[in-house]
């Protein structure tokens, strides 16, 4: 699991973007901000 994370955390489609991996019960389990990591959930619809 922990190359996956790092893998996600090398994303950056863009300058300004970044990748997130959010597991099916919207929590946050890969993200570049470790403060965000297993802390909210994600509400939006993202497909």
């Amino acid at each position: 699991m922990d190359a996956v994370i790092a893998n996600v955390r090398a994303i950056h489609p863009t300058p300004a973007s970044l990748g997130m991996l959010i597991d099916s019960s919207g929590h946050v389990i890969a993200h570049p901000d470790d403060t965000q990591i297993r802390v909210g959930y994600c509400t939006g619809s993202y497909r």
